[in-house]
């Protein structure tokens, strides 16, 4: 099943390697509405318990950013792919295994580089502006994608069945050929083209017609998601682009999983061994009010352009609940706010408040405990965590609010082997409403601390500790009412009253990231090159893994990464900032 796998993905891949990546040419083809009821998301139901679809294109000032650089990117993956093969089977032999699986999967690989590559591609009946979707009729998924010649990626199937000398099992569905792979057991993977589609998706064996019809798209669901309006409203409640717009439905998930199945739901269960019906009520109810916490899981892009590419992933949360996690979130100047230097990393918290959260979430528990057996270690957690809060916790524990590291330089370091840097240039700053509690307890490790007579001005003062002179840097520290900030390295202390008077506001992220893309892929490759042959990484790997760090030095300026609690839920984004 492997083998055919294998073979059945090796197409596939390729155009969702490109389509993931965003990259495309030119179309006279208008992008398609998500609410309009045409085209590829015809075929996703209303009811899919996920959906991820890319129904727009690219601004075309980012495509041809992007472009230039795809031949490099798809030789760099081929490149690892056929070295790990040919790892597996040089293992398989020193093993004395059977190597039959691997051999047979090299001519595969093979001709999957010969797809790869911009012309390849197109070669094979796949165009850039391909619409994609990756879905669920009932659980089983389905990755359907657009194509411009049909008979192209029929003969580049074909092909690929040749060079490895095995051939998937052909069928019809209302006179429609598809092929297939698998056995009653494991179920079947099946590919087919239809309608100028190619869709692939995973079934079991005793599917029913009517059922294989609705995977395949060969009838369409009553209603669509794009006739729902589902991703439109999606897209317009979080400001996401009509690019590619997905969710993840825990709701609909939990319900398929505790209610009678039938359809295709009712195959995969059968297939699986799965019966719902040994589920008590009280089991049934519980993991609906569960899955209920965090209904949905949302994503898609913010901002599409050749200077900044924005990405936000949510987890919906129970509006109770995310309105009292919002006050988990603690004070930190700066954080979350862009930064300079090579890396810049912190979170925020408030003790106090996520105390209070935690205890809350105890207490509603206890008030009505989980009978349900699958919960049982949960509701056994109860005591555990009330006695956990009743341990004494020293005041200015509950004073911290965060920190903010920023590492500005690093010098005589050598990832290739592990050498820790000699000298490091940056800041880091602690929040916290009790400096002057904090700046004592440092005193009890630091000693020299207690003869700074630091003022809560922001101004520097120089400080000699012996724990750092190892890396024979100068440290200095500052504090005002609420921070105490620290920096390492020559001249680095004047940028600590700007770090302390950064703009605190009354929520930071709840973890926070943000480094210079240019130099942190620009010292990957640089430690890949330099690494020396240990005999346990393949040189081919490790020279496309450099390719490909290179190319990301070469595009990406700034990489920002951030957490928030929100009114709405759990928000994760990602701006990616693009060189000019």
């Amino acid at each position: 099943m492997s083998r055919l796998l294998s073979l059945a993905l090796s197409v596939s891949c390729a155009s969702l390697l490109l389509q993931a990546a965003g990259c495309g040419g030119s179309s006279d083809d208008q992008p398609i509405a998500l609410d309009e009821e045409a085209g590829i998301l015809q075929y996703v139901p209303a009811d899919t318990p996920y959906v991820f679809a890319r129904a727009g294109e690219l601004p075309d000032d980012l495509r041809e950013k992007i472009e230039p650089r795809i031949d490099q990117i798809l030789e760099a993956y081929h490149d690892i792919i056929s070295a790990v093969i040919d790892d597996a089977q040089v293992q398989a032999q020193s093993e004395e295994e059977d190597v039959e699986a691997f051999a047979s999967m090299s001519p595969i690989v093979e001709e999957f580089g010969e797809l790869l590559s911009v012309a390849g591609l197109q070669d094979a009946g796949l165009h850039w502006d391909s619409r994609l979707a990756m879905y669920g009729v009932g659980l089983f998924p389905v990755v359907r994608v657009e194509l411009d010649d049909e008979e192209a990626f029929e003969a580049a199937i074909s092909r690929l069945e040749q060079r490895a000398d095995l051939q998937m099992t052909r069928d019809t569905i209302d006179g429609r050929p598809y092929r297939f792979a698998g056995d009653d057991e494991n179920g079947r993977l099946i590919l087919g083209i239809f309608d100028g589609y190619f869709v692939m998706t995973i079934a079991s064996a005793n599917l029913a017609d009517v059922d294989l019809k609705a995977l395949l798209g060969l009838t369409l669901p009553v209603t669509s998601v794009a006739a729902a309006g589902t991703l439109k409203a999606i897209a317009d409640a979080y400001d996401y682009e009509d690019y590619m717009v997905g969710f993840i439905d825990v709701q609909r998930m939990a319900q398929i999983f505790t209610e009678q199945a039938s359809g295709v739901n009712a195959a995969l269960f059968s297939m699986a061994d799965y019966d719902q019906s040994s589920l008590s009520a009280v089991c049934k109810t519980e993991i609906r009010e569960m899955a209920g916490s965090m209904p949905r899981l949302v994503a898609g892009y913010t901002a599409l352009s050749a200077s900044t590419v924005s990405f936000k992933a949510i987890a919906e949360m129970r509006s109770d609940l995310a309105s009292a996690m919002t006050a988990i979130a603690g004070s930190v100047p700066g954080l979350g706010a862009p930064q300079q230097g090579l890396i810049a990393f912190g979170m925020s918290v408030d003790l106090l408040a996520a105390r209070e959260f935690y205890a809350a979430r105890l207490d509603a528990i206890e008030a009505d405990p989980f009978e349900c057996e699958l919960f049982a270690d949960l509701q056994n957690s109860v005591s555990k965590g009330a006695e956990m809060l009743n341990q004494p916790v020293p005041p200015i524990v509950y004073s911290f609010s965060g920190f903010l590291a920023v590492i500005e330089d690093f010098q005589g370091s050598n990832l290739a082997v592990g050498q820790p840097p000699s000298s490091v240039k940056g800041q880091f700053v602690v929040a916290m409403e009790n400096v002057e509690g904090l700046l004592a307890m440092g005193s009890m490790f630091f000693p020299e601390l207690a003869g700074l007579n630091l003022e809560p001005d922001g101004e520097p003062v120089r400080l000699t500790i012996p724990q750092v002179s190892v890396v024979g840097d100068v440290v200095h520290v500052a504090m005002t009412d609420n921070a105490l900030a620290f920096s390492l390295g020559d001249d680095m202390q004047s940028k600590l009253p700007a770090m302390l008077a950064a703009p605190t506001p009354d929520s930071s992220p709840i973890l926070a990231m943000d480094m210079d893309a240019d130099r942190y892929y620009g010292l990957l490759a640089q430690a890949m090159s330099q690494a020396p042959d240990s005999g346990e990484t393949n040189p081919e790997v490790q020279a496309a893994a450099e390719s490909l760090m290179r190319v990301a030095q070469e595009m990406l300026d700034r990489i920002a990464y951030r957490v928030d609690f929100t009114s709405t839920g759990i928000e994760i984004k990602t701006d990616v900032l693009l060189k000019d």
